[in-house]
């Protein structure tokens, strides 16, 4: 994999520098057993959902950048009901948000077929890769 010095992404106007060092993979929290690494680096925007097994729906919370409190910037875990209702929601990754600063903005989940959650960073602009190890 190509190692980037930096990745950059334009927000409304501004152009943002995020050095891969200002990645603090140490600082998001997952449940127990999991895991995170950069998958990919060089990556810009992507918004969606991913459905997996069993109803679960992973979504991100891309953040808010012009309130006084910041709030987001992490995965949600969904249970939902074949009709759609939501049964449960639970924070399943966060870390990106310190305090009121912001090193990181989950965009776009994907589960891939081994299980994992592929979660992309339009910040920093890398992909990370959730997994489940015992």
């Amino acid at each position: 994999m190509k190692k980037h010095d930096f990745a950059l992404l334009i927000v409304g106007v501004l152009l943002v520098e995020v050095a891969l060092a200002d990645i603090h993979l140490d600082q998001v929290e997952l449940p127990p057993g999991f895991s995170i690494e950069i998958y990919a680096e060089g990556v810009e925007n992507a918004r969606q959902m991913a459905l997996g097994e069993a109803g679960t729906l992973f979504v991100t919370q891309h953040g808010s950048w012009n309130r006084t409190e910041k709030i987001g910037y992490q995965v949600l875990v969904l249970d939902v009901q074949p009709d759609g209702k939501v049964l449960d929601k639970k924070v399943f990754a966060s870390g990106w948000l310190q305090g009121q600063e912001v090193w990181g903005r989950p965009n776009d989940v994907l589960v891939m077929p081994d299980g994992a959650l592929l979660v992309s960073d339009d910040l920093a602009g890398v992909i990370y890769r959730i997994s489940y190890s015992q």
